[in-house]
């Protein structure tokens, strides 16, 4: 069987002009065909997917008691552990002071002049109101405000501060950690005076 390449080219050359000739029908089989088309993609990508779906929820849905037990201890343990949070105190690591409450009793072989504790006679603690305790147990300059039941100052604002304390000038506070743990200190330090 021989393919004559020159009818294959006159039927090419022709097929623009029988499809304008047939324009009408020619655009009512494409869109048949693209309806056809259409919906076998939305069958296949919705409705099909749709009852899979169904079907695998109703296989896999399984309630794990000991597995929510387990989730709900561990809530609890979160709740009690922040209830407890503000009758701790923290040291903090920088400055190299151990504070110890007032109420233990620990037995150590470590000289007393080795270790600074960071505790306040008690006469002076019970001159303090309860809110200015908690100030002092502020962490952060942001800890420090909420106490207060304030909004925390913005940074242009703690430049200024900083410059007012005497702690350098505005153009140098950058807002790092060790910038603020200075200018909270001297806060702190204003309330006890």
């Amino acid at each position: 069987m021989k393919i004559d390449s020159k009818r294959i080219i006159a039927f090419f050359k022709s097929l623009p002009r029988k499809v304008a000739i047939h324009s009408f029908l020619v655009f009512l089989i494409l869109f048949i065909l693209s309806l056809g088309i259409g919906g076998l993609v939305f069958y296949r990508y919705n409705i099909q997917k749709e009852t899979l779906e169904v079907e695998y929820v109703r296989r896999s849905v399984r309630f794990h008691e000991d597995k929510y037990k387990k989730v709900l201890e561990h809530w609890r343990e979160m709740e009690r552990n922040l209830a407890n949070i503000e009758s701790c105190e923290y040291n903090n690591p920088f400055l190299g002071k151990v504070s110890l409450p007032p109420t233990s009793t620990v037995t150590s072989t470590v000289s007393t002049s080795s270790i600074t504790t960071n505790q306040e006679p008690p006469q002076k603690k019970t001159q303090l109101s309860a809110e200015i305790q908690r100030l002092l147990r502020a962490r952060t300059i942001f800890e420090f405000y909420s106490i207060k039941g304030q909004r925390a100052p913005s940074l242009w604002q703690r430049a200024i501060m900083w410059e007012e304390k005497g702690l350098g000038l505005r153009d140098e506070y950058k807002g790092t950690s060790y910038q603020n743990a200075l200018l909270l200190k001297k806060l702190k330090e204003e309330l006890t005076q």
